[in-house]
């Protein structure tokens, strides 16, 4: 798969688990910024929950990032 059509299944499996686990962004904010600091770092976010439920690598997703 090249890297385009990587970017968007990845955009659009996020966006789809985010809504259907926090139903709101101040849940899914809450979960992921333990330590109160004001935004929510990579480690953190590629430990969520979010992360574990979609069908690709932690490494496809920092691709995604990029």
């Amino acid at each position: 798969m090249c890297k385009h059509h990587l970017s968007k299944a990845v955009c659009i499996t996020l966006r789809k688990e985010l809504k259907n686990l926090y139903r709101a962004p101040d849940k899914a904010y809450s979960s992921m910024d333990f330590t109160g600091i004001g935004y929510i770092c990579e480690d953190d976010f590629l430990k969520s929950l979010v992360i574990t439920r979609i069908p690709f690598s932690k490494d496809d997703v920092k691709e995604f990032f990029r």
